[in-house]
């Protein structure tokens, strides 16, 4: 009775199911779109028709229930099946190809090409005329040529199937709507021929540029002295002053000389320094490059821009378990939550200052999705937010499961794509998890100090969140970390300052304060990188262990009946 009980208190998550189902059925059943939407209205129909009846009692009751998740699975299919990506460039043939730029271009280390996201505005074969397309496509670019974000290339190559053994990756880049790679060279004949200076997209990239070169510049300008550094424009700052490497070498279509060289930093290595900027000491490099490491982990944390990050360190975080603070998402948006809620804490004792409260954090929590560039896990995090806020607002209680399902469905019906997506699936099993499990973790330890009570409540969010990701983690990337459950706490309480204080200096660049978020952003970010670091050369810390499909299925089902029987004992 209790169960019934529980579950009619989150109706949502039945609709989340189904919604799921639909979903799973239109990626496997190829059934045209208007079929589905005539079962979807069809059955919703035969819900409301019988709706009249359900108050007889016995079976009647469950009728309309039944028709309304028949509803829901053939609303979900239509829209996977609307969504689907199609391919229209037709692969393993030369066609000539209109190609715009849709992310920054991200130089990896040891690698000739760059890569980045476009999108085929449109294509033609050799001596045929031009077709519209609009796919998504992974574009790699060879060091001999540049491009950037939100530019328009013709070029003529080959699209190929993003891999040929249908891998996870395979996978989970169609699932985001990607139907194929190409590759642009000098050989392609490539030709800049415009730039998107009004797309969404582009506008928000471009801010999330602006955002990570004003962080940065708390390393790059010290005392009157400046140190080459870069971000995925590649601006440089010589001198306190600020320029586009584009300026310089526009005409060749050369990409930067640090990416030329080989390397990933943002900073120059001190001898480049020494002759761009003027006569430093070695040890004065290394305390910038080392600032400037620290700032590149605040930029990923707050931004999302992860051109700064070198691969060890990228490598320590995955080994760690705590690579999921280099991607936007809940946490961090989590964090801006409790920011703007904490500035605002007094706003309700004026007149009509709880309605501006609510509206400014829902403001706040967008403003910051849109300075991440509108990412999928930071836009996931802001939807999901944005309605806890509103409950808070409306002081709606019991509210936290169906805000968390009624997510998940908005999403989904977006995109529905997003159920193979493993960071989707991260995301909302942590947001699941701390939910679950952080009411009873919360109250093992209570004081009668306020402060050591919301430190223990940081600590035993990460521990939550831990345990709740580790079996999918394991499944998906075949590596199963312990300690993780032991560091997450401390690398997410770090978090909080290096996030909080990044934000307020992109806000509000006051100068004479530079100091002191130099010291708090820099410090906290040196202290866990340390902390990773220290953590990720302990051998045996990461186990290379995959876990079974049924394993997983099995370890989750033990959490919800652990987590039903406490509730009902």
């Amino acid at each position: 009775m209790r169960l019934r009980e529980n579950l009619r208190a989150v109706p949502l998550l039945g609709v989340l199911v189904a919604m799921v189902g639909g979903v799973l059925l239109g990626g496997v059943v190829d059934v045209p779109l208007g079929l589905w939407v005539v079962g979807a209205v069809a059955c919703g129909g035969l819900a409301a028709f019988t709706l009249h009846f359900s108050s007889r009692g016995g079976l009647l009751r469950v009728v309309p229930t039944v028709y309304v998740g028949a509803a829901v699975v053939f609303f979900g299919a239509a829209m996977a099946c609307w969504h689907k990506p199609e391919r229209i460039v037709p692969q393993g043939i030369r066609v000539w190809m209109e190609v715009q730029v849709e992310a920054d271009p991200v130089w990896r280390e040891g690698r000739r090409s760059a890569s980045t996201d476009g999108v085929a505005i449109r294509w033609r074969l050799e001596d045929g005329e031009w077709r519209p397309s609009g796919e998504r496509l992974l574009v790699s670019i060879d060091t001999t040529w540049r491009l950037a974000l939100g530019e328009r290339v013709i070029f003529r190559g080959y699209v190929n199937p993003i891999d040929t053994v249908s891998s996870g990756y395979a996978r989970l880049m169609r699932s985001r709507g990607f139907t194929g790679r190409t590759y642009i060279s000098r050989w392609s004949q490539p030709r800049v021929v415009g730039f998107a200076e009004r797309d969404a997209g582009v506008f928000f990239k471009r801010l999330q540029s602006a955002a990570t070169r004003r962080l940065m510049r708390l390393g790059g300008v010290q005392g009157g002295r400046s140190c080459v550094v870069g971000d995925s424009h590649n601006t440089v700052i010589v001198n306190g002053s600020e320029a586009d490497q584009s300026d310089f070498d526009r005409q060749s279509r050369r990409p930067p000389s640090w990416v030329a060289g080989g390397a990933e930093s943002h900073v120059a290595e001190s001898s480049d320094v020494a002759g761009t900027v003027g006569t430093k000491t070695d040890l004065r490099s290394r305390q910038l490059v080392q600032l400037s490491d620290n700032l590149a982990v605040a930029a990923v944390m707050t931004t999302g821009d992860r051109s700064g990050i070198t691969p060890g360190l990228r490598q320590a975080y995955s080994r760690t378990g705590a690579a999921h603070l280099l991607a936007v998402s809940g946490l961090h948006v989590g964090i801006i939550f409790l920011l703007i809620n904490a500035l605002l804490y007094l706003l309700p004792f004026a007149r009509g200052g709880f309605f501006v409260k609510n509206v400014l954090a829902v403001l706040a929590i967008w403003a910051y999705a849109g300075l991440t560039g509108l990412s999928p896990s930071a836009t996931r995090a802001a939807v999901m937010f944005t309605g806890a806020q509103l409950a808070v607002g409306l002081s709606v209680r019991r509210s936290a499961a169906n805000i968390l399902c009624g997510t998940a469905i908005i999403m989904l019906a977006v995109w529905p794509g997003l159920v193979f997506d493993i960071g989707f699936q991260l995301s909302f099993v942590a947001v699941a998890g701390i939910m679950a499990w952080l009411p009873m973790l919360y109250e093992l330890v209570k004081s009668r100090f306020k402060v050591l009570n919301a430190l223990w409540g940081v600590v035993m969010v990460g521990v939550a969140a831990s345990v709740a990701t580790m079996p999918l983690v394991s499944h998906v990337f075949g590596v199963f970390s312990p300690l993780g459950v032991v560091l997450n706490p401390i690398v997410i309480a770090t978090a909080h300052v290096v996030v909080g204080f990044s934000v307020l200096w992109i806000i509000a660049p006051i100068g004479f304060l530079a100091p002191v978020f130099r010291f708090l952003i820099g410090g906290s970010a040196w202290l866990q990188n340390a902390v990773i670091e220290a953590v990720g050369s302990v051998p045996g810390v990461a186990v290379e262990w995959t876990l079974p499909a049924w394993g997983v299925v099995a370890v989750y089902g033990s959490m919800i009946g652990f987590k039903i029987w406490l509730k009902n004992r």
